[in-house]
């Protein structure tokens, strides 16, 4: 099971803008879902895909 983070938390784990959260969503780069139509980021990967890693 993955734990999922917010857009905002996400954010401030990776220290980018709110916005660059979204595009990266949309671009599939962070792997995330939508629950309820608010976005949740899976965190176990968040951090290697947004760096390129």
């Amino acid at each position: 099971m993955h734990n999922l983070l917010t857009v905002k938390e996400t954010a401030k784990y990776l220290r980018i803008p709110l916005p660059t959260v979204y595009y990266l969503v949309q671009r599939g780069q962070l792997p995330a879902i939508q629950i309820g139509g608010r976005w949740r980021i899976k965190q176990v990967r968040s951090a290697h895909r947004a760096r390129g890693r």
